[in-house]
């Protein structure tokens, strides 16, 4: 008899506990869907296209620009699950030789991202960490007519700083590749294999910001 009453003493508090967790998982179970995007007219960082641009290179009309849309899923209160698209373009030209260069990236993959420090209510910061497929097509005319393809896989981690600005909308200032690992080269952003960024330095040569609205 003690042990049974041992067992359920054991057990009813176990139960009401699996049943809040469900009631607030059911509650979350939310979705979301972000846009990120970033854009830069920082020209010496784009003329990259060649890994061997000429010494007298003076770059002109540069631009470099990336949108990525994705939607999430709450497993939890704070974790979320998701895919995501993007695309990404860089064009610039050489004031010297009138040479110009592009290239356009398409990637395809899934993240998943956990906000896990609330500074104030209405301020909180995220992480997330992601792999994504992706196709780079570059043209660059130095002299001659210059094109390369490259397919690679791309893994890395984010840190996010998220302001809510209402019970929808959410926008947030997001550090990309914090930590990266790249397959191969050539790749948009011209690094080769795991590395880390310089996250402040990064972003104010690239700013990329997001905005989050959470479906009713």
């Amino acid at each position: 008899m003690f042990k049974r009453l041992t067992y359920l003493l054991i057990l009813i508090p176990l139960v009401q506990f699996s049943q809040t967790k469900a009631i607030e998982s059911a509650a979350m179970s939310n979705w979301i869907i972000e846009l990120k995007t970033g854009f830069t007219f920082q020209a010496d960082k784009i003329a990259k296209i060649n890994e061997q641009p000429p010494l007298d290179q003076e770059i002109g009309n540069a631009v470099k620009f990336q949108f990525t849309p994705a939607i999430h899923y709450a497993v939890f209160e704070d974790l979320w699950i998701g895919g995501h698209l993007g695309f990404g373009f860089t064009n610039y030209s050489d004031r010297n030789t009138n040479n110009k260069g592009s290239s356009e990236n398409y990637k395809i993959g899934f993240q998943l991202r956990y906000n896990f420090l609330k500074i104030i209510p209405e301020i909180y910061l995220h992480s997330e960490i992601g792999s994504n497929y992706n196709y780079l097509s570059l043209r660059e005319s130095s002299p001659e007519q210059f094109t390369l393809s490259n397919s690679y896989l791309k893994s890395y981690l984010d840190i996010g700083i998220n302001f809510i600005m209402s019970e929808n909308w959410t926008v947030a200032i997001v550090f990309k590749d914090v930590l990266y690992n790249y397959s191969s080269r050539p790749n948009f952003e011209n690094r080769t294999g795991f590395g880390n960024s310089k996250i402040f330095k990064d972003f104010f040569e690239f700013p990329y910001f997001s905005v989050i609205y959470k479906l009713k």
